[in-house]
């Protein structure tokens, strides 16, 4: 079996397949690339509603600037978390063709070691964000909508607009931890097999 010394990471690498390595390499750089496109197009889109805010003093107006904010949050962490399980799963592929000092395998380990675990995580950051920017837009468009219909909004009606984004936000984490313990569960299982990511596998 051929031993390779990649320049990225100055140490001994076993691949099963260069080839097939390189390439789950490439296709890893893509989708990390996607993630920060994702996330620019984001922030672009909120300031563009954040432009058209504040040039339309229009209730009807604002309160659409409001929803597009809330819509365009959803389509956000819908794109992030469907990049996530891709970035994982190339991750974790280049993973077993590594040997323990792989680098890959030591990206993988920050999720399925238990003493790497921490509660600062990229999707704790992402799920905050998109929470905070749907508990605004809703009470923003609870407050425009009653300015509308000249009705009082109270502060119980913006409370229950928060405390709904908080259950949001709550129930965000509970999708991507569903979906984080499949991925580690899975790779756990691929390394445990004989010969996964050693010399005994090839």
């Amino acid at each position: 079996m051929a031993v390779r010394r990649t320049p990225e990471y100055g140490e001994e690498i076993m691949k099963h397949d260069p080839k097939l390595y390189e390439e789950l390499a490439d296709i890893w750089r893509h989708f990390a690339s996607w993630r920060e496109k994702i996330f620019a197009g984001y922030v672009t889109v909120l300031a563009a509603l954040g432009v058209a805010f504040s040039q339309n003093t229009s209730a009807p107006i604002r309160v659409a600037v409001f929803g597009g904010a809330a819509l365009v949050s959803v389509v956000f962490w819908i794109l992030d978390f469907r990049n996530s399980q891709l970035l994982n799963a190339c991750q974790d592929a280049a993973a077993l063709l590594e040997d323990q000092a792989g680098g890959y395998r030591a990206l993988s380990s920050l999720r399925s070691d238990p003493n790497s675990k921490t509660w600062a995580t990229y999707g704790l950051a992402i799920d905050l964000l998109v929470g905070a920017v749907i508990a605004a837009a809703s009470a923003g468009m609870v407050v425009y909508i009653g300015r509308s219909s000249k009705d009082q909004i109270g502060l119980l009606t913006l409370g229950l607009a928060v405390v709904a984004a908080a259950l949001l936000v709550s129930l965000l984490q509970m999708l991507r931890t569903k979906q984080w313990s499949k991925e580690v569960a899975r790779f756990k299982q691929a390394t445990a097999s004989p010969g996964a990511g050693s010399p005994a596998g090839t």
